[in-house]
């Protein structure tokens, strides 16, 4: 019974480090370094827990740092826990961002995939 104790405390402990480091990672966001418009590529996984695979393309971009760090908390399992294109939206909305529109296109350009990637087109809002 002792050992149960322990496990569930040791369990308990983890779970509560892994929230706190979730939030400041969130917190850690400058918004104001972010550019004024963000396009973001999602797909859906068809993991077990239905998570949409992020994708911000950051090459050759002066917000390079910015936006690999977005893209991090956006697809970490632990930080924001996105599960679909509406926690996107409403993500984006939590940091400053507006959506304006969507577009489609196949993976890697490839006339022949199967795999769709949507598009989301965010701008930053004068709040």
């Amino acid at each position: 019974m002792n050992k149960n104790k322990y496990s569930l405390c040791i369990t308990i402990f983890i779970l509560a480090v892994i929230q706190l480091s979730a939030q400041k990672a969130v917190e850690d966001l400058d918004i104001k370094k972010f550019p004024e418009y963000i396009v973001i590529s999602t797909r859906s996984n068809n993991d077990l827990f239905g998570y949409i695979d992020i994708d911000i393309e950051t090459k050759k971009s002066k917000y390079e740092a910015e936006l690999i760090e977005l893209n991090e908390v956006l697809s970490s399992k632990n930080n924001m826990r996105i599960r679909n294109n509406t926690d996107l939206l409403n993500a984006m909305y939590n940091f400053g961002y507006e959506f304006i529109d969507s577009f489609v296109n196949r993976s890697n350009n490839n006339p022949t995939s199967t795999d769709f990637y949507n598009n989301l087109v965010f701008k930053k809002y004068s709040k």
